[in-house]
This record gives structure tokens, C-alpha cells and sequence, in this order.
């Protein structure tokens, strides 16, 4: 699994804004972030000050609280996926990532 990030226009339409390679088609999830959740790619983790990203930290956590009930609901769902046969393995005999 790899993450990736993306923009969504008002219409729905998903853009990814960096390159992803994989070998055939896949099913993806799409976690639609609060409005006041910004991409700054000028902002690397190596530059942050030790207070940004604690307020990072908390902006996470605060949205996982809040949502709890819609990641344990997709983590039902994906443990069912895994249990149905419906997934990939994401490394191969080799331990090598799959994508």
C-alpha cells in the first residue's frame, strides 16, 4: 500500500499530485481531509520546528477521535476484504514491496 496525496475538485474529480507507478489497475481509498488541513510541499518534516509538528500531532489525533467510528468501520471492512480472499499481499516471496 502506498499513500499519496491528491486534490478533489468541487465536481469530485481526484487529481494526484505526484507520479505513482503500478503494474495493473487498483482500488483505492480516498480520505477527504477538513477543509483546514493544508498540503504545503514547500514544508519538510526536517524543517519543522519542534511545536509545529506538535501541533501536527494534535491536529491528527483530534481527527481521529473524531472520526473513530469511520476508521473502525473501514478497519472492519478491510479485516473482511483480507478474511474474503478479496486482497494482495503488498510484499512478494522475496520481501520485496509489490505495487
Amino acid at each position: 500500500m502506498v499513500t499519496l496525496k491528491a486534490k478533489i475538485d468541487e465536481k469530485g474529480n481526484v487529481t494526484l499530485l505526484e507520479p505513482v507507478a503500478i503494474s495493473s489497475p487498483r482500488n483505492a481509498l480516498v480520505m477527504v481531509l477538513e477543509e483546514s488541513v493544508m498540503f504545503n510541499d514547500d514544508l519538510d518534516d526536517d524543517n519543522l520546528t519542534e511545536a509545529e509538528l506538535e501541533a501536527e500531532d494534535r491536529m491528527w489525533e483530534e481527527m481521529m477521535e473524531r472520526h473513530a467510528d469511520k476508521f473502525a468501520a473501514l478497519k472492519a471492512q478491510a479485516k473482511a476484504e483480507v478474511a474474503a480472499g478479496k486482497t494482495i499481499d503488498a510484499f512478494d516471496e522475496n520481501g520485496e514491496f509489490v505495487l
